[in-house]
């Protein structure tokens, strides 16, 4: 059976992450074969790989788990290294609490303090730079108020909007500005967010995510769209979400089993804000597998998303 992936994704500083006094699996007897194949790739360093391999290890149905312990513990550190903090948080919570007499123990609680640190800095960067742009949109609005025909008002108010996530309403300011003066239709922004549409008036893409065709497995399709999350009782929103959605196309000539789509966001900071893993199962040649990802556990408001990024795995047999 031969690997291949496809790969299109920024990566992520390491944040001074160094793997001291963790156990390779030279010392331990592995028999089950996923477990082995995640460790092999794990001591590799190809650690997205190795997360997929420990979570198919771990959630898949047979029981029992012999080496459980060492999954989570290596799970959580892919985590972390590859900047799913949330995801590294929860998974090293669940193996101290699991299993309080690990000698790996002390280790993995160094990793999550560090790891909520760095989450707490994360929402006060965010509620700062949401505080300060909403003080922007204040104050540009009251701009094109008492200056109606000054397009940069209006570009820059669309910006704002844009970078709080309200993007009809960046729009209506970009086809202000454009309206003033034409040559706003050339700014980058402008033509990385919107096209012309049949009337003339500028109209939102369908989605930032402009994969290419590489390998046997392509992404077509591709939507996005800002969401609202309610509570429990469904009355109020508490946050929003983005869902991508798509189609995974076979375009090879040979099976691909264990095809998995990895969603990632990013922020203003150039930080992930979320990242979603979409299992797809066997494709045969010439199949279409619809998907949708839903990325929600980003910390505070949403701000600007600069990129959404695919990343494609499979085996192919």
């Amino acid at each position: 059976m031969r690997k291949g992936w496809r790969v299109k994704f920024i990566a992520v500083a390491l944040m001074g992450v160094l793997l001291t006094g963790c156990a390779t699996s030279k010392s331990l007897v592995i028999r089950d074969p996923t477990l082995r194949e995640a460790e092999s790739y794990f001591n590799r360093g190809e650690y997205r790989l190795a997360q997929l391999k420990y979570s198919a290890y771990l959630y898949s149905p047979e029981e029992p788990k012999s080496q459980k312990a060492l999954a989570l513990y290596r799970l959580g550190y892919c985590q972390y290294i590859t900047g799913c903090h949330r995801d590294a948080e929860r998974t090293l919570s669940q193996f101290v609490t699991e299993f309080p007499n690990d000698k790996r123990r002390p280790e993995a609680e160094e990793w999550l303090n560090n790891i909520r640190g760095f989450l707490q800095k994360q929402a006060e960067r965010s509620r700062q730079q949401v505080e300060k742009t909403t003080q922007q949109i204040s104050s540009l609005r009251e701009q094109t108020q008492q200056s109606p025909n000054d397009a940069e008002k209006h570009f820059q108010l669309g910006e704002s909007y844009w970078k709080m996530g309200l993007f009809e309403d960046a729009l209506k300011e970009y086809n202000v500005a454009v309206q003033l003066n034409p040559q706003y239709r050339q700014n980058s922004s402008v033509q990385k967010r919107t096209y012309i549409g049949d009337d003339g008036t500028l109209k939102l893409r369908e989605s930032l995510l402009t994969p290419k065709a590489v390998g046997p497995i392509d992404i077509r399709r591709i939507r996005t769209r800002r969401v609202e999350t309610s509570d429990f009782w469904g009355t109020t929103p508490t946050k929003y979400s983005y869902v991508v959605s798509g189609e995974a196309v076979h375009v090879g000539d040979r099976v691909c089993a264990n095809v998995q789509i990895e969603v990632t966001i990013y922020d203003f900071f150039e930080k992930v804000m979320d990242s979603r893993i979409v299992n797809i199962g066997t494709m045969q040649p010439g199949q279409t597998r619809h998907f949708v990802a839903e990325l929600n556990r980003f910390a505070g408001d949403p701000l600007e998303i600069n990129r959404y990024e695919t990343q494609v795995f499979y085996e192919e047999q």
